[in-house]
C-alpha cells in the first residue's frame, strides 16, 4: 500500500495510510493576540496532522497527530508498505449502520450505568 510515513526530528513516528480512500495533511500554525492566551509568554500553537477518508467504510479518520515547538522538522516521505499504523476513532461517518450500532452501545452502556430500584426491571 502506498503511504506517508512521517519523521519528526530525525524519528520516524507514523506511517499512514488507507488501502482505498484519500490522505490529506494539515500544518497549523495559530497566533494568538495579547489578551487571548493563557499564558502571555507562548501566544502561539503550532501542530500537524494526517487524516482520511476512508471510501470502503465512508468514515473520517485522523492517522497522526502532533503539536509542535520551534526548531521541528517534520518529513513526509511516500512509501510503499505491507503495513500501516491504526488510525483513531473516526472522526465522522456517513455510515447509518455504525451510527446506529455506536448509539446502541452508548445506550446499553447508560442503561447498566443507572441505578435499580427494588421492584424494576432494565
Amino acid at each position: 500500500m502506498i503511504a506517508y510515513q512521517v519523521t519528526l526530528n530525525g524519528e520516524v513516528v507514523s506511517t499512514a495510510g488507507l488501502t482505498e480512500g484519500v490522505v490529506s495533511g494539515i500544518a497549523n500554525w495559530v497566533f494568538l493576540p495579547s489578551g487571548k492566551a493563557s499564558d502571555p509568554t507562548d501566544n502561539w500553537h503550532a501542530s500537524f496532522s494526517l487524516g482520511g477518508l476512508d471510501h470502503r467504510t465512508d468514515e473520517h479518520l485522523q492517522l497522526f497527530r502532533t503539536n509542535l515547538k520551534l526548531g521541528d522538522e517534520i518529513t513526509l516521505k511516500l512509501v510503499e508498505v505491507e503495513q500501516v499504523d491504526s488510525p483513531s476513532e473516526p472522526l465522522f461517518t456517513k455510515s447509518k449502520e455504525k451510527i446506529k450500532r455506536i448509539l446502541d452501545e452508548e445506550f446499553k452502556v447508560e442503561q447498566a450505568a443507572q441505578p435499580q430500584f427494588p421492584g424494576t426491571t432494565k
